[in-house]
């Protein structure tokens, strides 16, 4: 007769897998450590997970799916920087206060996964072309120092939105840290191309 798999011991797989993730990120989080913080043996997590990226999944699909959304809806469809931003903060923001720790491993584990796959390396694409199109509208010729600049800055706001996010603090602490590091390279980016 067929072992039934129970809800109670999947949630405690989640659980622990979470809690394993968010503190060694995706990489260095091991099966067996999981398995000891769910009180389970490793072969019992590959009954509900075939394996570590499929559990990984898992916990965060629902929220990458919400942030791939909230990134498209950021997109500067009019150049308004100032609009972009502030959709993004305050959807960020909500993001993070509904699941802080999901939200978390999610935004730290762009070492660790497929670069195509990952909410950073889509606040960086989207960033930068949203940057380049302004830049283009706003001077007489667009050359390859402009895009590379554009890029690069783009590369500085996404890291310095994940190392914001990752440190502990309440949504409007969060909230306030955005908007000051934003507000700043915002100012750096209009000093640019005026």
């Amino acid at each position: 007769m067929p072992q039934v798999l129970k809800e109670e011991v999947k949630n405690r797989i989640i659980d622990s897998a979470i809690r394993v993730f968010k503190k060694d990120n995706y990489r260095k989080a091991s099966m067996n450590e999981i398995a000891k913080y769910a009180d389970v043996s490793v072969g019992n997590i590959y009954r509900y997970f075939d394996n570590k990226k499929k559990l990984y999944d898992y916990i965060v699909r629902d929220i990458y799916t919400k942030l791939t959304e909230i990134l498209e809806f950021c997109q500067n469809k009019d150049d308004d920087i100032d609009l972009m931003i502030e959709n993004c903060i305050n959807e960020f923001v909500k993001m993070y206060s509904e699941d802080k720790d999901v939200f978390i491993i999610l935004i730290n584990s762009d070492d660790d996964l497929d670069e195509n796959q990952t909410i950073i390396s889509s606040i960086r694409r989207i960033l930068s072309d949203n940057l380049m199109t302004v830049m283009k509208k706003s001077k007489e010729s667009f050359t390859k120092d402009d895009e590379v600049f554009c890029k690069t800055l783009a590369v500085s706001v996404a890291n310095g939105v994940r190392y914001i996010v990752t440190e502990n603090g309440s949504g409007k602490k969060l909230e306030r840290r955005l908007r000051n590091y934003l507000e700043f390279m915002k100012r750096s980016f209009i000093k640019e191309i005026s």
